[in-house]
């Protein structure tokens, strides 16, 4: 995103505020370099995720007895310090692009990504890294072939017994209308 702010020809030229007439769309390279980089934001956004468990890896010993409480203390201080990141980005990002302008706004994420990536390959041989079990893509394609031979199956009716967890005396055997009406609202509210 900060080379299409610093990059003319990777964005359309300005419009006239008061007027939309004189607008040139962007162009289909432009489209692709937009898309390209939503894109390597969405596989970084994927990624944060496996920070977390990567974190917690090099901080699992099994033979500690404070094993359990060292994990729960990195995985708050992980989520605490999360927030606090949203927090920053949200007010101090925006305001830089709102009072300095795109490129220094777009500038500063990408030269913290770019020392964070520095720093973490720099003493990455240190690092405690777990070998996978299975493919990714094996699962991937497991779930695929089952999917397809599964999809002529019919599904239960809704009152069936054992399709929702319920309690012993309870008198639903399903979600009702009134549920599935609150967390459509909770949903739409946030």
């Amino acid at each position: 995103m900060w080379l299409t702010a610093m990059i003319p020809q990777a964005r359309p030229p300005s419009c006239n505020h008061h007027s939309t007439e004189n607008c040139q769309s962007a162009t289909a390279s432009q489209i692709a370099i937009l898309f390209s980089c939503f894109a390597l934001i969405s596989i970084g956004g994927g990624g944060i995720s496996c920070s977390l468990s990567f974190g917690a890896d090099q901080l699992n010993k099994k033979t500690d007895p404070n094993n359990q409480r060292v994990l729960e203390s990195f995985i708050s201080w992980y989520i605490a310090s999360q927030a606090i990141a949203v927090v920053f980005s949200m007010t101090a990002i925006i305001y830089i692009q709102d009072h300095l302008g795109w490129k220094l706004g777009f500038g500063v994420p990408a030269a913290f990504m770019f020392l964070s990536t520095l720093l973490f390959f720099l003493v990455s041989s240190r690092y405690v890294k777990n070998k996978p079990h299975s493919s990714m893509l094996s699962g991937f394609a497991q779930v695929i072939v089952v999917s397809y031979k599964n999809r002529n199956l019919s599904l239960p009716p809704k009152d069936s017994v054992g399709i929702y967890h319920q309690n012993n005396d309870s008198a639903l055997v399903a979600p009702t209308d009134r549920l599935r009406l609150n967390l459509n609202a909770i949903f739409f509210f946030t």
